[in-house]
């Protein structure tokens, strides 16, 4: 299941448009990559535009469209990293977040308790009652242990 952030994250971050034409539009927007192909046999066009911003690629085919250029575009995914967080397989980027973060805040709790428990001893009454309740008599639990007499020679 995704998310409206999730699918504007996998719009965003890991769609590319590719726009394939006959002829050379003239001068395109930035950041837009324009790959001659040439009279190879078996290819209908000779240019190719990518564009990674959707912006930019609806600016260009509204452009080819006014002029009544002939034209073809696809989407295609990346496979940098990026693409690989964002779109993780079967997964919701967002969900899968939201349980990283509680299972964080679980461990960082559970980290300070003991912390607690062990160099501050914060829980020593409790410790004492639960024993006391589980033995049935006063628990013989000391957080500070008695000093030991040093042996002299």
């Amino acid at each position: 299941m995704s998310t409206a952030l999730d699918r504007w994250l996998i719009r965003r971050f890991t769609v590319e448009t590719h726009i394939f034409t006959l002829s050379d539009p003239g001068p395109l927007p930035c950041k837009v990559k324009r790959i001659e192909l040439g009279n190879r046999p078996g290819t209908q066009y000779r240019y190719q535009f990518v564009t990674k911003d959707e912006r930019k690629a609806d600016e260009i085919i509204s452009f080819l469209r006014e002029n009544q250029h002939s034209f073809n575009t696809q989407l295609k995914k990346r496979t940098n990293l990026l693409a690989k967080v964002v779109n993780p397989a079967g997964r919701s980027f967002t969900y899968s977040m939201i349980s990283r973060f509680f299972v964080l805040c679980l461990l960082i709790g559970v980290l300070y308790i003991g912390y607690l428990a062990v160099f501050e001893h914060a829980f020593d009454e409790e410790i004492d009652a639960i024993v006391e309740f589980f033995t049935g008599g006063p628990s013989s639990f000391k957080s500070d242990p008695e000093p030991v007499e040093k042996l002299k020679f």
